[in-house]
């Protein structure tokens, strides 16, 4: 990721030509990670932290992990089209 946000291309494109779409863009979907991260952690922490019998407990750890794992590897891909 920082390879790809300190590209040259990426700068010349910021700085040189005063485009900033890019940097606006990245900010406002950069709110998703955020979301699926938070989601994926809010989960771990219920998996790991409450008792077994805990009806708030998740099953299984692929309850609260696949869906932010398909939406990051989606995110990704729609975001090389």
């Amino acid at each position: 990721n920082f390879m790809y946000i300190f590209s040259q291309e990426s700068i010349e494109k910021a700085f040189v030509y005063n485009d900033l779409d890019t940097a606006y863009g990245r900010i406002a979907s950069s709110f998703a990670h955020m979301v699926w991260t938070g989601y994926a952690a809010c989960g771990l922490a219920k998996f790991q932290f409450l008792d077994k019998d805990h009806p708030g407990r998740p099953a299984r750890k692929t309850s609260y992990l696949l869906h932010p794992i398909i939406l990051h590897g989606l995110y990704n891909w729609f975001s090389t089209l």
